[in-house]
């Protein structure tokens, strides 16, 4: 007779635990979750990708002004920065100055003259 309660005792339990799965809704997985919102709000994950920050997007400002834009620097100047990489003065701002005479046609006048205008330029940027 106790073997046969027991049993009832068990079985009950075990039914008890299928309703309280079978009621509890199903999870959001957290990924989901974070990108959910209303109506008029904007995912922070569509904002910014993975990879880029909030910091990243100040520092693209200063990378996306060309070498093209640098003063009183010949054209011949500017096509040999080009084709040996620089695109940018974010580029050129973390230049040794010694790289920027080994290339031909660039001496130290002209390569302390670029970096002292990109320093300047991005300054300014920073400032404003």
């Amino acid at each position: 007779m106790k073997l046969v309660e027991d049993q009832k005792i068990a079985s009950d339990e075990e039914a008890k635990r299928n309703e309280l799965v079978e009621e509890t809704p199903e999870t959001t997985a957290p990924d989901e979750a974070i990108a959910k919102t209303t109506e008029n709000e904007t995912p922070i994950s569509e904002s910014f990708s993975e990879e880029e920050s909030v910091e990243d997007t100040v520092d693209d400002e200063d990378e996306e002004i060309s070498v093209q834009e640098l003063v009183g620097v010949s054209p011949d100047t500017l096509q040999t920065l080009v084709s040996n990489g620089f695109e940018t003065l974010a580029e050129l701002s973390i230049t040794p100055l010694d790289e920027l005479i080994a290339l031909d046609g660039i001496n130290e006048e002209i390569g302390q003259s670029i970096l002292s205008q990109v320093k300047q330029r991005l300054t300014n940027i920073d400032d404003a």
